[in-house]
Parts: structure tokens; sequence; C-alpha cells
């Protein structure tokens, strides 16, 4: 029966362990969704280590090579529109791994609640098994218990039976005596 408690005690706290980890994935799921609906589709496939490498060229050619007004202002516009795509698809990226790092977390705490689950079916199972075994011994004790009442019953009836028989000897070993 202790066994059976000590199980019962250790599945409820591993149960508590479980829940707390499906808690947070419950909102660790919540943020991804919020991260999801922040995700846009990336318009340009340049990555953003290509749009800093083209930037980095295109402003040391500026600073390098004499060129006419003209040309200048369009390899300005030029690195300023490149500028603001490269932080455009940097906030998408760090979006997306922000993403794939809160997907990542609740894969880890899906895996850990699942091996808690494990763990509670086993000691679930081995809690079941000492109860059936509680409820063998038990009803091996009420045979046993029926058993020394009929054993009781009986030698009640049988010493019953002597103490007549022992009654009805002195009667006739007085009645003996006396002749």
């Amino acid at each position: 029966k202790d066994a059976r408690s000590q199980a019962n005690q250790k599945i409820k706290e591993i149960k508590g362990n479980r829940d707390e980890r499906h808690g947070k994935m419950k909102e660790l799921g919540g943020v991804l969704k919020d991260i999801n609906q922040k995700r846009t589709p990336m318009e340009n496939k340049n990555s953003p280590w290509y749009l800093k490498k083209r930037i980095d060229e295109l402003k040391t050619k500026l600073e390098t090579e004499a060129l006419p007004f003209s040309k200048e202002k369009d390899l300005c516009k030029q690195i300023k529109d490149l500028e603001k795509e490269y932080k455009k698809i940097k906030a998408i990226e760090d979006i997306n791994k922000e993403g794939r790092e809160k997907s990542s977390e609740i894969s880890k705490l899906r895996r850990e609640a699942q091996g808690f689950h494990e763990e509670i079916q086993k000691l679930a199972q081995d809690s079941e098994t000492h109860h059936q075994a509680v409820i063998s011994l038990s009803k091996k004790v009420d045979e046993l218990k029926e058993e020394e009442d009929k054993t009781a019953h009986e030698f009640k009836k049988v010493k019953g039976e002597c103490a007549e028989i022992g009654k009805a000897l002195k009667e006739k070993l007085g009645t003996a005596v006396e002749q």
C-alpha cells in the first residue's frame, strides 16, 4: 500500500512538471503565432550578406573614384535604396530567426513533456500493479477471516459438546463412586 502511495505521489510531481512544460509550450505557441503574423514574404531574394557587400562596394566606388555629379547622385540613391532593402530583409531575417528559435524551444518542451508522460504511464502501471496486489491480499485476508470464523464456530461447538460429555461423565462417575 505504501509503494502505491509513493508511486501516486511521484505521479503527481511528474504531472506538475509535464503541465508546466505544456503551459510554457502554450505560451511560446502564442509568441510564435505573433511572430508568424509579423512575417512578410521576402520580395527580393537577395541575402543580407549580398546586399551589405554591394553597399560597401558602391560606397568604396563613391569614395575612391572621381565621378560626375549626376553619377555620384545616382550612386548615393542606389546606396540608400540598397540600405533600405538591407534593413527590411534583415528585419525579416531576424523575425524568421526568432520564429525558428521559438519553434525549436517548443519542440524541446514537447519532447520533455512526452518524456514526463511516458514516466507517468510507467508509474501508473506500477501503481496499478501494487493496487491489484493489495486487492488480492485483501481478498486472501477476507477468506482467511471466514475460515477462522468457521473454525472458531466449530471449536465452540466441539467445546460445548466436550463440556456436555464431561458433565455427563462426572455425573456417571459421581454415581459410580457412591455405589
